[in-house]
């Protein structure tokens, strides 16, 4: 059963879902040559837990290596406390659909140990513009919606909305409503 299906209780619409969030690695091949984009190796998956024993061992590290390591070799993985102490799932890769599949696996795996509805976000660090950016994937929503800094506490609104309008002609699913694009301070990475 897939990460979302769990997530969600309803298998009608884990397709849907599933397919809202491999959208990013479809319309990475067109966005790739934009260049006010530049995709990022780091991507974090955020879950609402203060202790997740499996995750706070690193020897677990082949916990997330999934069986063919020829679709994705190279990539790593850490785990992080933000300022809240909700833990993080910090991946690093070669390239951004890497990190996209990396993620997704990661999360199969914390479903599977009973904790998927403890997910709430996965996250993509890119630059947009030259700032420093983050596309965040809503699990409940099945949506995506941008973040872009200006510095650590202060977000460029214009620019999410342009982003996000970008992001949206190529098929990405957007949050509609702008008051759910939630700002996620302190993201580790």
């Amino acid at each position: 059963m897939s990460l979302l299906t769990k997530i969600l209780g309803r298998k009608n619409n884990a397709q849907k879902n599933r397919e809202n969030y491999f959208s990013i690695i479809q319309a990475y091949q067109k966005l790739k040559s934009n260049s006010q984009l530049k995709f990022g190796n780091v991507a974090g998956l955020l879950v609402n837990k203060e202790n997740l024993e499996f995750l706070n061992h690193q020897e677990n590290e082949p916990y997330f290596q999934p069986t063919n390591t020829k679709t994705l070799p190279n990539s790593s993985f850490s785990i992080e406390k933000d300022d809240h102490s909700t833990n993080w799932v910090i991946i690093h890769g070669e390239n951004f659909p890497q990190i996209v599949e990396r993620i997704h696996f990661a999360g199969e795996k914390i479903t599977d140990q009973g904790y998927g509805d403890l997910i709430l976000a996965a996250v993509f660090c890119i630059e947009y513009n030259s700032k420093k950016t983050y596309i965040i994937f809503n699990v409940k929503s099945a949506q995506f919606h941008p973040l872009v800094l200006e510095d650590e506490k202060t977000r460029d609104n214009m620019q999410e909305i342009n982003l996000g309008t970008l992001l949206s002609s190529e098929k990405i699913p957007i949050e509609k409503n702008l008051e759910l694009w939630h700002p996620l301070w302190g993201i580790p990475f």
